[in-house]
């Protein structure tokens, strides 16, 4: 669970950072997360538990608070399970067949 929640960006950059000295004989200059969605939630997570990773961010669209983001995409599930015919896939269909 903690390596899912936050510790896996934090292995991934001491692991990279590892792999880069070995292959250019140096430590990278500088490091810079860059990411949107969760990505960018995963960023705001990365930086606040671990701010020596990185000497800058970029972080556009965070899905934060990220429980709101679930429920959000539970919504469209639970609409068609109580009228089936809101189902887009049938829709769809119809479409491509008129196009």
């Amino acid at each position: 669970m903690i390596d899912n929640g936050y510790r896996a960006a934090h292995s991934m950059t001491v692991d990279a950072n590892v792999l880069v000295k070995a292959f250019y004989g140096e430590a990278p200059k500088h490091s810079c997360w860059y990411g949107c969605s969760l990505g960018g939630q995963m960023g705001l997570t990365e930086i606040q538990r671990f701010p020596g990773d990185y000497d800058g961010v970029i972080i556009g669209a965070p899905a934060s608070p990220i429980v709101d983001l679930n429920a959000y995409q539970i919504w469209p599930s639970l609409l068609v399970a109580e009228t089936p015919a809101r189902q887009l896939t049938r829709k769809a269909a119809a479409l491509r067949e008129a196009v």
